[in-house]
């Protein structure tokens, strides 16, 4: 009777084993689909559906310290009709907004977003970098369309209205071999 039953116990032991191998197995399948499926939506808080941008930011350096640019660079922003939605002075950043103005399709509608880094670049140096997104929705059943701004005006704008800011001669040359 006890070999019988060590043998019940190990025909039913394989079986239970089978069974969950087969379970997991299903389960495993089961996520798999579902983070393909997931994959394809699009998540990404700016509209942009996860699409890689090849702008980078637009770089310039000042003979100031980081908490004096960081000041400054704030004051400008504001100034120049932008809300600042993240400022962490800390770790040199400075995120916002510009005012929401009129599409070129009708209903549609446009806004600036930034992005400004600063870090320090040497004794006394600071270097910013600052990336302008432009948030176009003209079409609404496409959504909002967002772009990086290379080379745009408004970078220029900003920076030569921090120089003044900042004072005569804060502006310095790019240094070598820095982005």
């Amino acid at each position: 009777m006890g070999t019988g039953h060590i043998t019940l116990s190990l025909a039913t032991a394989t079986r239970l084993s089978r069974f969950s191998i087969t379970n997991l197995m299903r389960a495993l399948c089961g996520i798999l689909i579902g983070c393909l499926i997931l994959a394809g939506c699009n998540s990404s808080p700016d509209g942009s559906g996860g699409r890689l941008d090849r702008a980078s930011p637009q770089s310039e350096y000042f003979d100031r310290n980081k908490a004096e640019v960081f000041a400054a660079l704030a004051e400008v922003l504001e100034i120049k009709g932008y809300s600042i939605g993240k400022r962490a002075a800390a770790q040199g950043i400075l995120e916002g907004e510009g005012p929401l103005m009129e599409g070129d399709e009708l209903g549609g509608s446009r806004q600036f977003l930034f992005t400004a880094k600063l870090r320090e670049a040497g004794d006394g140096i600071t270097g910013v970098e600052l990336l302008i997104r432009e948030v176009v929705e003209g079409d609404f059943r496409a959504g909002a369309v967002s772009e990086a701004l290379q080379g745009h005006g408004r970078y220029e704008g900003i920076f030569e209205a921090l120089e003044a800011k900042l004072g005569q001669g804060s502006w310095m040359p790019p240094i070598a071999g820095t982005p």
